[in-house]
């Protein structure tokens, strides 16, 4: 084999960025071993050992997949970008040789332990990639442990939010988001510990990478062809984007489906999740593909009242930081397991609920609170777990529960009484003492992005507020909001990812701000 592209009249550079080279060449080689499946044959790697070209041939037309390693090796201009975050791989498509090239793909490898929130973290670089139709795919094991002194812990399974969030993505974006489940050794450990099932068996996941990446390329490739070319390269484009999206967002869809019950409570029994796994991948497979409307049906993410009070979870966030909103706030909003018949007497009388009486049993009377009637007056949410977020019909009482709390001004008070529909309320710590100082929470960043995605569409609820209460919390919070929301999508200077993300989703915010010696207001109107 020769080590120049001499022999070849043109090949088409495809540039493959990443946090690390070996990531790069680990994309790189999952395409060269199962491209051909598809028809993109692997003609070997040609040029130095360590940025090698890999090369291969379709319908006699070359790409050349070149590995560039690092983001950070690079200047800023020559960095390519589908958001404020940097994915693990970026593939671009250079049309000429002095250009970084279009983006055309993004990859995120998570191989962490599906551990507390975790999962959250990453997700704002999908919604980036959404918002720019740039395809992506998020990998991330499909079975996981704590080890704690060589002692398994617990095992952990990925939360299905993602997976929800990636539908509500490509339903309103058009593009392709897909999660694909990679194997570990915890995997038969798991099964045997019953976290996982054999149904959500991760399966060729690089395989499934591989064909995504194929289908990119192919249609990018395409674009640059005359049509007598182009036609059957794009045909060939299509065919595996369906092999590749059918595969994947079924296995995706069975393992929703295994976890439903405890990470999305609310939807166990919705179409998405009931229906064939292969009949709903079809439905997204038609809106990204063919620009078709998705089944009315299969629209999980328009929300109203009435979808949490048909099968209503009681609101039980759980928190250990020092806060007004832990003392004087989150204790008004959920009934403790140890509460007293006579407490949850007193915490439904507060609500405006009256049949709710101590001559009934304690799990008569907590059955009764979250009946479907009573369900509209007091804090609930979308799963059985510890949950984080609150939606809340009784805005007369909310409001009165922060103005004793927090003392906000009138504007903001009538703000979050107002509006139809009712409050979407996200309490969050926001920020977290880190090595060097405060730091905004990555997780709870990544996890504001999920609720806007979810449930943040303006006209599902009168008010989208977010309490955040931890007293690391900078004293100019409101400067960094206001610029956030002058950067158009572009990060700017002093700004960071949390406030970014809150002021894409609140209609207010306010903050434990008073609980320190930092003298400034708790609220504002976003």
């Amino acid at each position: 084999m020769t080590n120049t592209l001499t022999d070849i009249n043109e090949v088409s550079a495809f540039r493959v960025y990443g946090d690390n080279l070996s990531e790069c060449h680990k994309f790189c080689e999952m395409v060269a071993s199962y491209g051909g499946d598809l028809g993109f044959e692997y003609q070997g790697q040609r040029g130095p050992d360590d940025i090698p070209v890999f090369l291969f041939e379709h319908e006699g037309e070359y790409a050349g997949l070149l590995p560039c390693g690092r983001y950070e090796d690079w200047s800023s201009d020559r960095r390519p970008t589908i958001g404020q975050e940097a994915s693990d791989i970026i593939l671009c498509h250079a049309k000429s040789e002095d250009e970084v090239g279009e983006p055309i793909l993004g990859i995120e490898f998570n191989d962490a332990i599906s551990a507390g929130n975790q999962d959250w973290q990453r997700f704002p670089r999908i919604a980036q990639a959404a918002e720019r139709e740039v395809p992506y795919i998020y990998t991330v094991s499909i079975a996981s442990a704590e080890v704690t002194e060589g002692e398994i812990r617990s095992f952990r399974h990925p939360n299905s939010i993602i997976q929800f969030g990636q539908l509500a993505l490509m339903a309103k974006y058009g593009s392709l988001s897909l999660t694909v489940y990679s194997d570990n050794p915890w995997y038969d450990r798991a099964i045997d510990d019953g976290t996982v099932s054999e149904a959500t068996e991760a399966e060729n996941w690089e395989q499934r990478v591989a064909e995504v990446a194929v289908s990119t390329i192919l249609s990018s490739l395409s674009d640059e062809l005359d049509p007598s070319r182009a036609d059957q390269v794009n045909e060939n484009a299509r065919s595996a984007y369906r092999i590749a999206f059918s595969d994947a967002m079924s296995s995706m869809l069975l393992a929703m489906r295994e976890y439903v019950d405890s990470d999305f409570t609310i939807l166990q029994d919705h179409p998405v999740i009931t229906d064939d796994p292969e009949e709903v991948a079809e439905a997204w497979l038609d809106a990204t593909l063919e620009g078709e409307a998705l089944p009315d049906k299969y629209k999980f993410y328009e929300w109203n009242l009435d979808d949490f009070t048909e099968n209503p979870q009681p609101f039980k966030k759980s928190l250990s930081t020092d806060s007004i909103y832990k003392d004087s706030v989150n204790s008004k909003l959920k009934i403790k397991s140890t509460t007293r018949k006579d407490d949850i007497e007193a915490f439904a009388d507060s609500w405006g609920i009256s049949d709710v009486t101590t001559e009934l049993t304690k799990s008569e009377m907590k059955d009764r609170l979250y009946n479907s009637t009573n369900a509209e007056r007091v804090p609930i949410s979308y799963k059985k777990r510890v949950n984080e977020i609150g939606v809340i019909g009784n805005k007369e009482r909310f409001g009165e529960i922060i103005r004793q709390a927090y003392s906000p001004s009138e504007e903001v008070l009538d703000r979050i009484k107002s509006g139809q529909g009712p409050i979407l309320m996200l309490p969050i710590a926001g920020y977290v003492q880190d090595t060097g100082g405060p730091a905004f929470s990555r997780p709870d960043k990544g996890f504001v992005r999920l609720v806007h995605e979810l449930f943040g569409d303006e006209g599902h609820f009168g008010a989208r507020v977010a309490i955040l209460y931890s007293e690391l919390i900078p004293a100019d919070w409101k400067e960094q909001v206001r610029r956030a929301q002058q950067e158009d999508g572009q990060k700017l200077s002093n700004t960071n990812n949390l406030w970014r993300e809150l002021a894409k989703l609140c209609d207010v915010i306010v903050t434990d701000i008073c609980a320190s010696e930092k003298d400034c207001s708790t609220g504002m109107i976003v």
